[in-house]
């Protein structure tokens, strides 16, 4: 596998041409390529923040990204490859569909005891599923550095309670990896720990994928990042 796809960002009278090239790097891995006519207001890491990450993505990007090959991973490309968008949705059921789907993840940390016990964040998902969409419900027990959103300084009530995605096939799979048995998934997700990666799901992907509404943008600045090994 050997592909090339261009993509024109704009923004004012700026014009940025990006380059994507995809090939395997192995069996198991996708290394993807950038290059871009110039870095100006419509290059797509243009309004990233904090400081000076798009500096760091665009060094890293002349480098390659390197992403595990897997399913999710493997529609990935395939909606880069043919211009299809995270955000329509791609409903293949014609049944009325309304299920409620309840999800705990156990965050532990190995390492650290508090009053002589392990330090643990439970995070309980409830999904409510439509036919063409999912809304995502968070709860927890404890606001700590195992909690998905945790960030130095953030406070507790700021944090993401609940999404709402369009349900098309790259967004079915992201549900079943964030669900899937932290076994399995580790059979299949490379270098991340089952317990990064759904961190990665939960604090990245999923809200690009709600407060993003350019797909390839989207795709390039916050989800490839997010699977990055």
């Amino acid at each position: 596998m050997n592909e090339a796809k261009q993509f024109v960002f704009t923004n004012d009278d700026k014009e940025c041409i990006v380059t994507m090239s995809i090939s395997l790097n192995s069996i198991n891995e996708y290394k993807i390529l950038y290059s871009y006519s110039e870095f100006n207001n419509a290059h797509p890491f243009h309004n990233c923040s904090p400081p000076g990450i798009k500096q760091q993505y665009e060094r890293e990007h002349e480098t390659g990204s390197i992403v595990f090959k897997n399913s999710l991973t493997d529609c990935l490309i395939d909606f880069i490859l043919n211009n299809k968008n995270i955000h329509d949705v791609d409903n293949e059921e014609h049944i009325n569909i309304f299920r409620q789907h309840d999800y705990e993840i156990k965050f532990k940390d190995p390492v650290v005891l508090q009053r002589d016990k392990y330090i643990e964040c439970n995070y309980t998902i409830t999904l409510l599923e439509r036919n063409t969409s999912y809304s995502i419900y968070y709860t927890w027990d404890e606001f700590n550095h195992l909690h998905p959103q945790y960030y130095p300084y953030q406070r507790e009530e700021t944090t993401m309670k609940y999404s709402f995605i369009k349900k098309n096939k790259f967004t079915k799979l992201l549900i079943d990896y964030l669900f899937m048995d932290e076994e399995e998934l580790g059979k299949k997700i490379g270098f991340f720990t089952p317990q990064e990666y759904k961190k990665q799901i939960i604090n990245r992907i999923i809200p690009a994928i709600v407060e993003k509404d350019d797909s390839i943008r989207t795709i390039i600045t916050c989800i490839i990042p997010a699977l990055w090994e």
